[in-house]
């Protein structure tokens, strides 16, 4: 891992993101970041000649930290996470030009996906 950080689970500039995860989305664990890496949007699509609102997630990652490993999990309530289960298509990956890229995942129709659901990603070392 990139900067010589010892304990990836520390958080040496206590913005509440671990070393491992400011390592994986590109950011620098010594500098204080308002970057998550995870955005959720709601986009309208054209899709086999229909038009609908889907939920979208980007997520950015560092370009090359194959030594990481992101799921996106989702949960109704925030004691009981799951990994995201139903499809999930890349509809594109946009190359940041910082060392990072960003990648668009439609994660379904918003009236199929319900009310009240909560998203997050989990960084572990491969």
């Amino acid at each position: 891992m990139e900067n010589n950080v010892n304990d990836p689970f520390s958080d040496s500039d206590h913005d509440g993101m671990s070393t491992l995860t400011e390592y994986a989305i590109g950011g620098d664990p010594n500098r204080v970041s308002s970057n998550t890496g995870i955005d959720i949007r709601l986009e309208a699509l054209d899709r086999n000649d229909v038009i609908d609102e889907y939920l979208i997630i980007d997520v950015t990652r560092r370009i090359g930290a194959d030594d990481v490993v992101f799921k996106i999990q989702m949960a109704q309530s925030l004691d009981e996470w799951s990994d995201l289960i139903f499809p999930i298509n890349v509809i594109k990956s946009i190359n940041n030009g910082n060392g990072t890229e960003t990648v668009s995942y439609i994660v379904g129709k918003v009236n199929e996906i319900g009310d009240g659901m909560y998203f997050r990603k989990v960084v572990s070392l491969k």
